[in-house]
């Protein structure tokens, strides 16, 4: 699906393998599989992308449930919103998952796995392995995903959710999920996390294995954590099993959390 020669409307496009956009409240999206390979790019300044293996967009709508998604993404833009569920979650996610391409290989006993997984390059990225920015619950998900997003800004990356947020009606949850890809972000300010990127909510009974690395310019920020970059809200019940290490070149680095605020709750 290559949407980079396609109207930009409202200074925004949005790409998915099965929904672009979706802003129906009464909808359902169950039972999908998508292995589609995903361009969105735009060159006109302050466009927004969405780019989702399922939905780019999911504004609103009930729920997504039991829906199965390989394939690449590829996002080039401005303000980025990329996952691999969607890019932008206002739904409840359940039983979805992201797994990396196998192939028998030939005259060969055992399988060949092709390395699937999302780049993003712009001024502020939200990528995550389900979704990049969610404001409602995600549960039972899991993602195999390998994550490399390059921010001239801001990056928030994470192998579950980039930004999860809570605020008001809006809360962010993400239950039960795990994530086994690598994770890279390179800017000038990084949130990075196995499970989340940034985390003003909740994140519960969830677990990470991929490396998780930042990389920034002497005299900025990255906040690196093996579940959350940064954590404002509550994390229990969380393993971090990042066997092929958790790495940043600047401060704030933490097996669990890598920079946590003062208003927390983090607990076994």
């Amino acid at each position: 699906i290559d949407t980079s020669n396609s109207l930009t409307v409202l200074n925004s496009c949005c790409a998915g393998g099965i929904v672009g956009y979706s802003d129906t409240r009464s909808s359902e999206i169950r039972d999908c599989e998508s292995n589609a390979n995903i361009l969105a790019s735009s060159t006109i300044q302050s466009t927004t992308i969405y780019a989702g293996g399922i939905i780019g967009s999911a504004y609103s709508g009930d729920y997504i449930t039991d829906c199965i998604v390989s394939g690449n993404i590829s996002i080039e833009g401005s303000i980025i919103y990329g996952g691999w569920i969607t890019g932008y979650n206002n739904r409840i996610i359940r039983n979805c998952q992201y797994n990396m391409s196998v192939i028998p290989e030939e005259n060969k006993s055992g399988y060949s796995v092709i390395t699937d997984g999302i780049s993003a390059k712009g001024r502020t990225c939200y990528i995550g392995g389900v979704a990049g920015i969610n404001y409602k619950t995600i549960k039972n998900s899991y993602s195999t995903a390998i994550i490399v997003s390059e921010a001239s800004s801001t990056n928030y990356i994470g192998g579950i959710v980039g930004y999860n947020y809570g605020n008001g009606s809006f809360n962010g949850e993400v239950q039960d999920c795990y994530s086994t890809g690598n994770i890279s972000s390179m800017g000038t300010k990084n949130y990075t996390g196995g499970i989340a990127g940034i985390n003003y909510n909740l994140v519960l009974n969830c677990y990470a294995t991929g490396q998780v690395k930042a990389t920034c310019s002497e005299g900025t920020t990255s906040n690196v954590g093996g579940i959350a970059g940064k954590n404002e809200a509550t994390i229990q019940n969380c393993l971090a099993l990042n066997t092929t290490g958790i790495i940043n070149n600047q401060s704030n680095i933490g097996r669990i959390i890598g920079n946590n605020g003062s208003s927390t709750s983090i607990s076994n």
